[in-house]
């Protein structure tokens, strides 16, 4: 019988800091691919590389349009898992049912960040697709819950996440994770009800912002009150250096450091569990569909994972355990997202197909940005990246140019120069010139998704 394959995103999980934090399941890891690099700075873009081996301006997923409608099971490596049972658990709105992420698999859960129960109509993806708010919103979901005969579990759910937004900024914790024990509890029960061989994908947001104390996890010195929501996104970015109060940062990242451990901790349960209980070998794939910005100087003050293509948020962890080969290790050289596909798809032929490149692209298209924020076009412009060993080139559609040095420790990098001539070498990975792609979006209502929800929508579901 083939093996099982397990692909497991954590979202938002940068290199240095997974290592530091992953705890019993680095034990467990049996290849590590060091050098591993995102195509992407957020989920979107990120999950759309990962899945047909094509950068954002090749594929179509990106911001102006962050749907799966025009992409064939035949052009993502899912097209090698036909005779598998595709099961999928998601607590990423973006690899969703939303924006249409579930059609490719024969079993697909979306699931809240604040979920407990599963099996229930599903808060934040009836959120993204209501334009109702308040008191309205919750009548309307408890109406169309009672429809499909989940109304007690969903009320349940709906209670949990009535009492974080009540406990958002008072010293009282969350009641539960972001997601991580419902999810993987579902895949359990998933794996024991089907067919095998089995592929199972999942998105863990339990890594994504924003961040707070929970009853399974308290940041060191962290208040019991604090919660990154303090700010928005953009908000906080667009302060400047000495308006940014000292403390988020460092509760911003202890938190984000304690989610870390916690999520490979039940992960490393997980594998335990497959082990024991699934018939034949079982693979596990871990990687972050992108990095995170922790407000450091490195990061240039920044949060979250917008406005930039650094090694912050493209150098990420890709690990597998009990793979049914073995490879050399990289010897500095790169592993794109981009050639994940290949990887997956040699799973299915007991094969580890790991290409091995000095020379790699990334790119985001855009960012979900709401109109009217505060210097809209700087944070929604296009940017692109071209590694060629450790020298990297980064320039965008308003004009920047840069060259970085790629530091030799995860994450880290170095300005050489800027308002440079980028190389055609790392021009020649991108089919269309980035003025000319971004320039077919310039006034178009092309961030609907991100203009029609109302912003706090957004703030909660971690995406501003």
């Amino acid at each position: 019988m083939s093996r099982n394959v397990v692909l497991l995103v954590l979202d938002s999980a940068r290199k240095d800091l997974f290592d530091a934090n992953a705890g019993p399941l680095r034990d467990q890891i049996d290849l590590d691919l060091a050098e591993c690099r995102a195509a992407s700075n957020w989920s979107p873009a990120s999950h759309g590389s990962m899945f047909t081996g094509d950068l954002p301006h090749q594929n179509g997923v990106h911001a102006h349009d962050p749907n799966w409608n025009n992409i064939k099971t035949e052009d993502t490596f899912l097209s090698a898992f036909n005779d598998y049972t595709k099961i999928g658990v998601s607590s990423n709105l973006f690899a969703g049912k939303a924006h249409g992420f579930d059609s490719y698999f024969d079993q697909f859960v979306s699931l809240s960040r604040h979920s407990v129960l599963s099996g229930v109509k599903e808060i934040d993806t009836f959120r993204s697709e209501s334009d109702r708010e308040g008191m309205r919103l919750y009548l309307e979901y408890l109406r169309a819950a009672q429809e499909e005969g989940t109304l007690t579990r969903s009320l349940i759910n709906g209670l949990i996440f009535k009492y974080h937004e009540f406990a958002d900024g008072r010293p009282l914790p969350r009641l539960w994770d972001y997601g991580t024990r419902t999810s993987l509890r579902v895949a359990k029960q998933r794996l024991r009800a089907v067919e095998q061989p089995a592929f199972v994908f999942m998105n863990l947001m339990e890594t994504h912002n924003p961040f707070a104390n929970s009853i399974w996890y308290q940041g060191d010195g962290v208040p019991a009150s604090w919660s990154s929501n303090r700010f928005d996104t953009y908000t906080y970015n667009n302060l400047a250096p000495e308006e940014r109060p000292s403390d988020y940062p460092r509760n911003y990242r202890a938190l984000y450091e304690d989610s870390i451990e916690y999520t490979a901790r039940r992960i490393s349960e997980f594998v335990d569990w497959c082990v024991d209980n699934l018939d034949g070998a079982t693979t596990f794939v871990i990687t972050g569909d992108h990095g995170e910005q922790l407000g450091s100087e490195a990061d240039g003050g920044l949060i979250s994972h917008i406005g930039a293509l650094s090694e912050s948020l493209l150098h990420v962890p890709l690990s597998i355990i009990n793979p049914p080969d073995t490879v050399d290790e990289s010897d500095g050289r790169y592993f794109s997202h981009l050639d994940l596909p290949s990887l997956m798809r040699g799973l299915t032929e007991e094969t580890l197909s790991v290409r091995y490149r000095d020379r790699i692209p990334a790119e985001v298209v855009g960012s979900s940005v709401p109109e009217g924020t505060e210097r809209f076009d700087y944070w929604n412009r296009m940017i692109r990246a071209a590694y060629d060993g450790k020298n990297k080139y980064v320039w965008d559609s308003l004009g920047s140019r840069q060259h970085y040095r790629v530091g030799d420790e995860p994450c880290e990098e170095t300005e050489v120069a800027a308002d440079i001539e980028i190389p055609e070498h790392a021009l020649a990975h991108f089919d269309v010139p980035i003025e000319e792609f971004k320039l077919q979006f310039d006034g178009v209502d092309a961030n609907d998704w991100a203009t029609d929800g109302p912003t706090e929508r957004l703030k909660d579901l971690g995406y501003i």
